[in-house]
This record gives structure tokens, C-alpha cells and sequence, in this order.
């Protein structure tokens, strides 16, 4: 009994490590439960645009989500709004810093549900680094995707250029067929769209992706770690 609540009470602290908001000095209200997720939003800096976050429990084992994630030919499977995202550069490839992975990625998405028929509002790209962590106990997986302007990449005809800041946080759950999940968005698509129906537009994005993601573990293909992700996992914990 003893050894159980040392286990449990470890468990908390490495939750509790991990599981702070991607979003610094951000004052998460409005928290709602749909479905086994809870969303919440936040102001965001001096925008009017809001941050949003949402959490659940996802019935996969840690390994199998981290396989999903560095598999971006295959996002747009449960990534709403999304149709493509493009790797420019492995800034640091798997094998070359232990438990890291960082990119320069491209993605390229549809408009959001509310504006599907506003016919001047342009499809969406963002330009972005994408750092992929995992800690060296192999318990807690990051991705963090922020915009990077400082890029020289040509604009894609037909689309506008946004401002991207997600952040994913998935923890290993005593149970290992079950893992938490933390994702965290802000966006700026750069029109002339009022904030708030740019805030109506995201209200339902992370019970989508949180959703999108547990179908997608469901599939025959995600049954069982990558050899990208068994590398990297392996690279990491040999490391230590």
C-alpha cells in the first residue's frame, strides 16, 4: 500500500512538472467540459484574439501518440482545417541532440468553419519551428510550434500568411494504455477579421484536435511505434 501512494504521489509531481501552461503569465477562465475535454480560453498579450486550451485523456500509449506527432505527411488525418504541412529544414534531425527534434515546417490550411463561405477570406499558411522534446524518462512528450518571421520563404499564392503559437504536452498516465494531453493555441491570420470572430472560429479547435487524435490512434497504421519514433526514444533514454 505504502509503495502504491509513493507511486501515485510521484505521479502527481511529474504531472504537475509538466503539465504548466505553455502560455506564459496567462490567466486560463471560461472552462467548459464536452465530451471528456476541457476547454478554457485566455487573453493573450495586448491581442483581442483569445488563446485557447483544452485537455482529455487520449486511450493510447505515450509512444504511439509521439508517432503521430512526428508524422506530419499525415496531420490533415486529424487536424481540422488542415490540408498540408511541408518540413523545409531539420534544424535538428533525429540522433543529432539527444531527446530533441527541431524543424522549420510549413503548413498550409483551409478557413475555418465560420468563414467556409466568406469568399474574400483566404486560406491560411504559417511558417514556423517546430521543437519536439521528450523527457529523458521517456514519460512526457512536447511540441512546441512558434512563428518564426525571421525565415526567408516565399508567400504562397492564394494564402495569407498568419502568426502561430501551439504548444502540445501529452504525460504518460499510470494506466500505460492511457495518456493526458495538454494543447494550447493562439493564432493571428493577419486580415482584416474582426478578433472576435476569429475567437469563434477556435472555440471548438481543441476538443476537434483532442477528438481527431483519438480517431487517428484507432487506425490499423498507428497500432504500434514508428521506427522514427523508436529511434527516437531510444536516443534519448541511452543517453541519460
Amino acid at each position: 500500500m505504502r509503495t502504491f501512494i509513493t507511486l501515485m504521489l510521484a505521479y502527481s509531481f511529474s504531472v504537475a512538472a509538466h503539465s504548466a501552461s505553455c502560455f506564459k503569465e496567462v490567466n486560463w477562465t471560461q472552462c467548459t467540459r464536452t465530451e471528456g475535454v476541457q476547454t478554457c480560453s485566455a487573453r493573450y498579450g495586448k491581442s483581442n484574439i483569445r488563446a485557447y486550451q483544452g485537455t482529455g485523456t487520449l486511450d493510447a500509449p505515450l509512444e504511439n501518440i509521439v508517432s503521430v506527432f512526428l508524422d506530419t505527411k499525415n496531420y490533415p488525418k486529424w487536424q481540422v482545417d488542415l490540408k498540408q504541412v511541408k518540413i523545409i529544414r531539420e534544424i535538428s534531425p533525429v540522433g543529432k541532440q539527444a531527446c530533441q527534434i527541431e524543424r522549420l515546417e510549413n503548413s498550409f490550411g483551409t478557413k475555418p468553419w465560420v468563414f467556409r463561405w466568406t469568399f474574400w477570406v483566404p486560406n491560411a499558411e504559417f511558417v514556423y519551428k517546430a521543437l519536439y522534446q521528450l523527457s529523458p524518462d521517456g514519460q512526457h512528450f512536447s511540441l512546441a510550434l512558434k512563428s518564426d518571421d525571421n525565415v526567408n520563404i516565399p508567400f504562397t499564392k492564394g494564402y495569407q500568411r498568419g502568426e502561430v503559437e501551439t504548444c502540445y504536452q501529452l504525460q504518460r498516465n499510470p494506466d500505460p494504455k492511457k495518456t493526458t494531453i495538454t494543447t494550447e493555441l493562439w493564432v493571428n491570420l493577419k486580415n482584416d477579421i474582426a478578433p472576435s470572430k476569429i475567437n469563434a472560429s477556435l472555440t471548438k479547435w481543441p476538443n476537434q484536435v483532442i477528438q481527431g487524435l483519438q480517431k487517428r490512434l484507432s487506425e490499423p497504421a498507428t497500432q504500434k511505434p514508428t521506427s522514427l519514433a523508436q529511434q527516437f526514444y531510444q536516443g534519448c533514454i541511452s543517453s541519460q
